[in-house]
């Protein structure tokens, strides 16, 4: 932003304080400062630039979109204000969502800080539509939100587990199987299963490794046995059934769950 090229000057009577009241919000300004008295003027200050006060965003964002990530999250964008229309430095953004039966003044809220253009909201209801706005803030408060749009989370997903988990070896081989899970109309479809394993060794470290489709309740996995922090096993091992396993071998517990939309 240009700074003016003229110099506009006041003599105050008043200490240490000058007021100018005819500016725009944050509006910059170069100041330059010097002492008089009976006897003449002394030497001009140093120049600073200083600022007036910031004021409220005065448009919200716009081309606002959201998007169902599941049956609980959504991703919302927008496109930055303006910097004519930011009335100061832009500290970040505020999402507003409320269920389509509410009232604005029930919105939930989340705000971001710098300048970020996406944010995830989560903690919804499944299969709920909702209305969505977003307004841009800064160090003197919130401006007018954006037009609200509406989305729509995705239904929840089955709540039953695969079932009869089971596997087998067969040389190099794992293979597991299990009953499929068949979705209810209020859930979202089947898309797959994941398999998934939970090292012993290491407590609470869960690893995904494999991935089926909906038509396929099984799983061939490659055995790998290692020692600790080595590569992942498919299954859990067992001494007796592989007696010559050295003793610093992991041991872990398979686990079965859905993949859905």
């Amino acid at each position: 932003m240009a700074l003016a090229t003229f110099w506009h000057s006041e003599r105050k009577a008043s200490r240490h304080v000058y007021y100018n009241e005819s500016l725009m919000p944050y509006t910059p300004f170069e100041v330059k400062i010097k002492a008089f008295n009976r006897r003449g003027e002394g030497p001009f200050s140093q120049t600073v630039v200083v600022h007036s006060a910031e004021e409220e965003p005065t448009v919200g964002p716009s081309s606002i979109n959201a998007t169902a990530l599941s049956a609980f999250e959504i991703q919302v964008s927008w496109e930055c204000v303006h910097l004519l229309n930011t009335n100061g430095i832009i500290r970040g953004y505020e999402i507003r969502y409320w269920r389509q039966h509410e009232i604005e003044a029930a919105a939930d809220r989340v705000r971001t800080s710098g300048l970020e253009l996406t944010a995830r909201v989560s903690g919804l209801r499944p299969s709920t539509r909702y209305h969505v706005a977003v307004l841009a803030y800064n160090s003197a408060g919130t401006g007018p939100p954006s037009p609200r749009i509406f989305v729509t989370t995705r239904k929840p997903p089955p709540n039953r587990p695969p079932g009869n988990v089971s596997w087998k070896t067969e040389g190099s081989v794992v293979v597991m199987r299990w009953d499929p899970v068949v979705a209810m109309h209020n859930e979202s479809a089947v898309l797959g299963y994941k398999v998934s394993d939970l090292n012993t060794f290491h407590v609470g470290v869960q690893r995904e490794i494999a991935v089926t489709s909906r038509n396929t309740p099984e799983a061939a996995l490659g055995l790998s046995i290692a020692q600790k922090n080595g590569p992942v096993s498919s299954v859990r091992l067992y001494r007796a059934v592989y007696a010559s396993v050295d003793s610093t071998c992991d041991f872990f517990h398979p686990r079965v769950s859905l993949c859905t939309l």
